[in-house]
């Protein structure tokens, strides 16, 4: 799907480009978790039909021959990440598949290693992801090729890192990614938000201001960037929002409401918005705007379980035993598995002195999570 008058760009390109240029490159973006995050790349849309131009790959593949190609700027909205549920298993199983066929027949090519990660990274399979993004990078380093994807790799791998509890390793596979190119958004995006797990004030600044001066020449220069991929270049609202919250945390409350109402305005929809702030706030102990966050999410979609969930924690915290309940009660009858659910549950009927009903939860949950 074009965008901002791609097509009639388009057609400009194609009618004063040089004849010696083999391919034009697309300004892309793609949605990918259900539209929350979007990421771009120049990525090559057009070819000449000329012989030694072929495509290489069972999946993801890649043009070889290209001798000259052009950046263009026109933009392209592309929608094969943005699926239902059923249509990502069904990708994945797929990608995944064809990858390891790749990887059984030439086992040093980094490429399938790298995109396999990929996929496990989009389907929260972090332990997996690490381990094929790692041997990516050695291989990408050994055969010192592919400059755009090595970083993408790093990028994975931090990633995945940074959510599974690992902040230090992320850390130091984002300044390796910088140290290769000092404009790589999305490593200064990891840093920023290692700094802001951390409350390192002063490192959180200068990677946010770091990702805005590199997202504007991103926007301003495209062709700059070659074929690099930017995963989180729509991801500007979320550093927004860490950023109110640490001036929260420091009683800096019109300069913090500055910054969330700039997040709202970038933010992909009304409900992640809501629901995000609402996270955060209850992290840093603001319990009863939280509950006025999340309380707006539920209004958004009163059908999904995270956020009766971060409500629940919310009314914990402000030793609402029984709103917590109430609160879980209603989240199990939407998920009757949701990991935790019962337990603490069970935890806030015993101080309810309801050791029946805790009981209940409890035996529920041993079900759930045999020791």
């Amino acid at each position: 799907e074009f965008l901002d008058g791609g097509g009639r760009q388009m057609r400009s390109v194609i009618s004063t480009v040089d004849e010696d240029v083999d391919a034009v490159t697309a300004a892309v973006e793609s949605p990918f978790s259900g539209g929350s995050s979007t990421a771009l790349a120049n990525s090559i849309r057009l070819i000449r039909n000329r012989r030694g131009l072929r495509y290489q790959g069972r999946v993801h593949n890649y043009l070889v021959g290209v001798r000259k190609a052009f950046c263009s700027t026109f933009r392209i909205l592309h929608h094969g990440y943005d699926l239902d549920q059923e249509g990502l298993h069904r990708k994945f199983e797929r990608t995944t598949g064809l990858l390891r066929m790749d990887i059984e027949e030439d086992p040093a090519n980094p490429r399938p290693h790298h995109f396999l990660a990929v996929s496990y990274l989009s389907h929260g399979l972090y332990k997996e992801a690490v381990e094929e993004a790692e041997l990516a990078i050695r291989l990408f380093e050994k055969k010192k090729t592919d400059p755009a994807n090595y970083l993408w790799s790093l990028y994975i791998a931090s990633s995945a890192y940074l959510e599974t509890g690992n902040p230090e390793e992320a850390r130091k596979l984002a300044e390796k990614a910088i140290q290769s190119d000092i404009y790589h958004l999305d490593s200064h995006y990891i840093l920023a938000v290692v700094a802001y797990r951390s409350k390192d004030h002063e490192a959180f600044h200068f990677h946010l201001g770091r990702y805005l001066e590199t997202r504007d020449l991103i926007s301003k220069e495209p062709s700059r960037f070659g074929g690099m991929v930017h995963n989180t270049f729509a991801s500007r609202w979320l550093l927004h929002l860490f950023k109110g919250i640490l001036k929260l945390e420091k009683k800096e409350r019109d300069t913090a409401q500055d910054e969330f109402t700039k997040a709202k305005a970038l933010s992909p929809d009304p409900f992640s918005y809501h629901f995000t702030l609402g996270g955060l706030l209850s992290e840093s102990g603001e319990f009863p705007p939280a509950m006025e966050e999340l309380h707006k999410a539920l209004d958004l979609n009163p059908g999904e379980p995270k956020v009766l969930w971060n409500l629940s924690c919310v009314y914990a915290g402000l030793g609402k035993r029984t709103e917590q309940v109430q609160c879980i009660e209603r989240l199990l009858a939407m998920a009757p598995e949701f990991p935790g659910a019962h337990f603490q549950a069970g935890l806030a009927c015993m101080e309810l002195g309801k050791h029946a009903n805790a009981r209940e939860f409890f035996q529920k949950a041993r079900v759930l999570r045999p020791c």
